[in-house]
């Protein structure tokens, strides 16, 4: 999926009894310089490149509150300016009603309660005022992904930055419509009403899957992981680690670097013939125990000699002084790949498989879409603004005989003893709010503890008549194909 462009905005809280006009609002951007790209109202969209600084933020709003008081006895509750950027939403789906007329659809959408549409033209027409008018121009058109013959503005009073550009055309027997806002909120609420207005709605998108979306706080929030994964010694290394483990040399190697970081010289000579594994590893000198009891000891970094502060006639080296065992490691660099990225790589790597499989399977279940490492903002309402879920990786399946979606979020761990925990923040860190966004949740891990794979599980949110509950399972296995087949089995339990 392309990321959608976002946008920044001015929000100003008028209360209706003064009457500021846009010509007004218009004279004092214009005097602070400040290019936007559209207004409506009371509420101002700016190209993210083109956005006011903070500090001019601020002399807008003073600039603003003269205006109110000239108008009115200015108190605090009479005005209020926020500045915000949020994400587009573009959400596309078809009315199958061959006799609907293009007329009849926009006055429909009038009708909403609480909304009116402020303005309606042709796609062309709207795109010259718009995207292409001197006075607004910027590189990053406003309304020419719509993609409609027709597109209404629609603003909603009840909500904050309650706008939608709503393009409409008739098409192949049908009504084609395409809504882009800025708020996943005003998006749901027209969806409902939509849904109410019209019968027979056939729908392209998933409006969970655009909700979820919407709460993003970022993506590929790891910068170190991109640049380490991205390196050939990463690369082979988890290659390696993908083989076929018959002996179970791998999963112990990977257990010993995880846990301690190295292998003792017995361990490292178990595997000693197998060039697949030891090429990765250097020997080490780690010391034991130090002897040097004296505090007034001396060390001359360059020499490795040691003396006392107040003899230097008898010097000695280090490394008699100390007792030393030989160890095995990987790099500094590939020991941190390890230990904090691998793992999350080669549970990437197995669904990227997954979705192989599936795809050239008969199965009725495909997967749409795989997103991988992000954060989310599942607590507050509104505009999210910090996160309280990482989530490995996210999965859009579609069972193609009934035309039903499914998203479930894979939470990627080392070990199986785990698992509790992955429920418990589940349930703590996605509000009851969020929680229908998903189908269902799926934790992989790589070492089983003793724990073998979980039929059915579940996380609960709210009490009693209001519980909803969502189905959490585990895999795990060091066999990477049996992982597969695990996963496969558990997204196609939960999907049903």
């Amino acid at each position: 999926m392309s990321q959608n462009q976002k946008w920044c905005f001015i929000d100003l809280t008028i209360p209706d009894s003064i009457e500021i006009s846009e010509a007004e609002i218009q004279t004092v951007l214009e005097e602070y310089k400040c290019k936007y790209k559209f207004m409506i109202e009371h509420t101002i969209i700016f190209d993210i490149n083109e956005a006011p600084p903070l500090d001019k933020i601020h002399q807008l709003k003073d600039e603003f509150i003269k205006l109110v008081k000239m108008k009115t006895d200015y108190s605090e509750d009479e005005f209020d300016l926020e500045f915000y950027e949020s994400e587009e939403i573009i959400f596309e789906f078809n009315i199958k009603n061959s006799s609907l007329s293009e007329e009849e659809f926009l006055s429909q959408l009038a009708r909403i309660q609480d909304s009116e549409v402020q303005e309606y033209d042709t796609e062309y027409k709207l795109l010259k005022k718009i995207d292409y008018a001197e006075r607004t121009y910027s590189k990053i058109p406003l309304i020419h992904n719509i993609r409609c013959e027709n597109i209404a503005i629609f603003t909603l009073k009840t909500l904050n930055f309650g706008i939608a550009f709503i393009g409409y055309m008739n098409f192949s027997h049908s009504m084609k419509v395409s809504i882009k806002t800025f708020n996943f909120d005003m998006l749901k609420y027209l969806i409902d009403k939509t849904s109410e207005l019209f019968s027979d709605v056939e729908w392209e998108d998933n409006i969970n899957w655009k909700w979820l979306l919407s709460r993003k706080i970022s993506s590929g929030y790891r910068e170190n992981k991109k640049h380490l994964s991205k390196n050939i010694l990463m690369q082979s290394f988890l290659k390696m680690s993908q083989s076929k483990d018959i002996d179970g040399s791998i999963s112990r190697l990977l257990k010993d670097l995880l846990d301690k970081g190295y292998l003792k010289e017995e361990q490292y000579l178990s595997i000693s013939n197998m060039n697949n594994i030891t090429r990765f590893l250097q020997k080490y000198n780690r010391v034991i125990k130090n002897h040097l009891t004296d505090t007034n000891i001396w060390v001359d970094a360059s020499s490795g000699l040691i003396f006392t502060e107040n003899d230097k006639s008898d010097p000695e080296r280090v490394s008699e002084l100390n007792n030393v065992e030989n160890i095995y490691a990987p790099p500094q660099h590939l020991l941190h790949y390890v230990r904090a990225y691998w793992h999350q790589d080669y549970i990437e790597h197995i669904f990227n498989v997954v979705q192989e499989k599936i795809s050239s399977s008969e199965s009725e279940l495909k997967i749409i879409e795989l997103l991988t490492d992000l954060q989310f903002d599942f607590i507050r309402s509104g505009k999210p603004t910090k996160s309280s879920r990482d989530i490995d990786l996210l999965i859009r399946m579609k069972n193609v005989k009934n035309d039903q979606e499914y998203i479930v979020a894979v939470e990627a761990k080392r070990n199986a003893h785990e698992f509790s925990r992955v429920k418990r923040d589940i349930a703590t860190k996605i509000s009851q709010r969020y929680a229908n966004i998903f189908t269902g949740f799926l934790a992989v891990a790589y070492f089983d503890n003793g724990r073998r794979s979980i039929n059915q599980n579940e996380v609960m949110w709210g009490h009693e008549d209001n519980l909803i509950k969502k189905p959490c399972m585990l895999c795990v296995s060091t066999d990477k194909e049996t992982l597969e087949q695990q996963i496969i089995d558990a997204l196609s339990r939960i999907c049903t």
